[in-house]
């Protein structure tokens, strides 16, 4: 932004990393990296800015990122996505403001979701309802594994079928792949046996949320994991999200709506 007629001010909050006047307008950066702005002028600011800076991911025709929703939680499905990027796409994603699904409130998921469909190369979402993954989580246990078994499993599907999708006419080096990383090893044993993972870049780290693809994959997740509850909701007469703990352990219909496993750990 250094070209442009911007002025610094002072910082409101400690939550605030700069704060900026721009043609009659205001641009905030958070510590989180969320960059909000309130004129169409300083959004097209934004939107140049980017445009014109590097990042990790531009080494690569494609990145494609995995996330999962519904983890640790006992209402709903386990959601797991994954999305494939251009460095254009990514770059026009983090100016329309996509970030970690865990920094946005429930009302704004579904619209940053859109904006994720309207401009990815490919994704494929994955939901694994309570019923089903009680009866994975069963018969993993029965195998000596975990859910971190059901989900490297879950990762490798989704990734594998992105995949397909977009791999014709590049070279295996021209992809790489990003994982939120939760089980190391496995996750990768898992990926190499769906699409075998020789000359493809292969990246599992914690806070993988800072790269696009990853962070959109999130809200994709999380958008399928909020829709089967208010679907369900609607279904059942009831409102799922009031429910507690207590309360859903009474029900007969216990398994239809809840991970057994995660209401087990908070007895």
């Amino acid at each position: 932004m250094k070209d442009e007629p911007v002025s610094q001010l002072d910082a409101q909050s400690r939550h605030e990393e700069f704060r900026l006047a721009y043609s009659g307008g205001i641009i905030v950066g958070y510590r989180t990296g969320k960059v909000v702005s309130n004129t169409p002028e300083c959004a097209a600011l934004i939107y140049r800015t980017i445009q014109k800076m590097h990042f990790e991911d531009e080494r690569f025709a494609i990145t494609i990122g995995s996330d999962e929703a519904g983890k640790g939680e006992w209402l709903g499905p386990l959601t797991v996505a994954a999305v494939a990027l251009t460095p254009q796409q990514s770059k026009h994603l983090r100016a329309l403001g996509i970030m970690d699904s865990k920094g946005l409130p429930r009302h704004r998921i579904a619209q940053k979701a859109q904006d994720i469909v309207g401009h990815c190369e490919a994704k494929h979402v994955l939901v694994i309802s309570p019923h089903k993954f009680n009866k994975m989580f069963a018969d993993f246990k029965a195998e000596n594994k975990n859910l971190n078994d059901i989900l490297a499993w879950a990762h490798s599907k989704v990734i594998s079928e992105v995949y397909d999708s977009v791999k014709q006419d590049l070279a295996r080096s021209d992809i790489q792949i990003v994982v939120d990383e939760f089980a190391r090893v496995k996750t990768r044993n898992r990926i190499n046996q769906v699409m075998n993972l020789s000359d493809i870049s292969l990246v599992q780290k914690h806070g993988a949320e800072g790269i696009i693809a990853v962070a959109a994959a999130s809200i994709l997740a999380r958008d399928a994991y909020e829709l089967w509850v208010t679907r369900n909701s609607d279904r059942l007469n009831i409102d799922l999200r009031s429910l507690s703990e207590s309360k859903v352990k009474t029900r007969e219909d216990i398994a239809e709506m809840a991970k057994i496993e995660y209401l087990s750990n908070t007895r």
